[in-house]
């Protein structure tokens, strides 16, 4: 995937993966607020560049990367545990 805006001031994130032989390609969009201290709220959408159906793929796509943010934000909550 390539960053196409990164709006720190906004928390805001849009990347897309181009076209290929085995995709349609990816478009996703995070914004993430903050609600307090250790709590944040995600905005995430995604969808398929060009294509008839995602036969599922856009579910698996949200999952996945939700899942990577939330390791992330777990191992840095234990590292500042420790």
């Amino acid at each position: 995937m390539t960053l196409k805006t990164v709006n720190k001031a906004d928390y805001f994130i849009e990347a897309k993966k181009s076209i290929t032989f085995w995709s349609f390609g990816d478009e996703v969009g995070i914004r993430l607020i903050p609600r307090g201290e250790k709590q944040t709220e995600m905005q995430f959408s995604a969808g398929t560049v060009w294509g008839w159906g995602d036969f599922g793929h856009e579910g698996r796509m949200v999952t996945d990367v939700f899942n990577r943010i939330k390791n992330v934000s777990e191992s840095a909550a234990a590292s500042e545990a420790k």
